[in-house]
Order: structure tokens, then sequence, then C-alpha cells
């Protein structure tokens, strides 16, 4: 008798069904955690800066004066509105990445804490 080696054409079509259903539900859920960690990033670097213009303006007196043009945020842009008694601190979606459809975030001088996310709010965890 002759022993027969290897897989058959059925048990391979199976295992990449079934690595074609787990990637199917693996890969969306990664994207989500991608764009979930680079916006909490990019709330951290805004609670920073917002640290960071509160110190100068307790030295200087004022927000007007200060920059934040070499500050990243990956897949954000900054920008910063600052009058001599207020600031907002904004990160933008840059257009062609992952976080094009995640909402602005913002923080100003009083300490709000904005994400325009579809509902206007705090920050999500």
């Amino acid at each position: 008798m002759k022993i027969k080696r290897g897989f058959s054409l059925i048990e391979l079509m199976v295992v990449i069904a079934v690595i074609g259903i787990l990637s199917g539900i693996a890969v969306p859920t990664y994207t989500q955690h991608i764009i979930k960690s680079k916006r909490m990033a990019a709330q951290g670097t805004l609670s920073l800066l917002s640290h960071r213009i509160e110190r100068h303006f307790t030295k200087k007196s004022t927000y007007k004066d200060w920059d934040i043009s070499g500050e990243t945020a990956e897949g954000y842009t900054l920008t910063l509105k600052a009058t001599k008694f207020t600031y907002i601190i904004s990160a933008t979606p840059e257009p062609n990445n992952t976080q094009k459809n995640d909402g602005l975030l913002e923080i100003d001088n009083t300490g709000r804490q904005y994400w325009q996310n579809g509902k206007s709010g705090a920050w999500s965890k």
C-alpha cells in the first residue's frame, strides 16, 4: 500500500478560508487601534504644550509671543491662536493618513479639552 503525503486541496482551501476570516476581523481592529493611539498621543502633546504656554504666561504675562513651530503630533497639524490673555491650541488631522476622519482636537487657556468627532465634549479615553 502506498502512503500519501501532503495536503489535499480541500484542506488547503479550509486553511486559506480560516486565515481570510481571521484577517478580515484583525485588520480593521488593528487600524482602529492605531487611530486611537495616534489621537491619544496628540492629546498628550496638546496637554504638554498647554503646560508650557502656561509657564510662559507666568513669566511674560502674555500668551501672544509663544511659538509652537517645532512641535509635532503624528497624523496632525498643530496650530496656535493666541492673544495676550487667551489661547487655543488645535490639532487638525492631516488629509492623507489614517487620522483624516478622526476630528479636530483642541485645548484652551481655561482647560477646555474638545474633540470634534461628530459630538461635542471632552476628550475620550
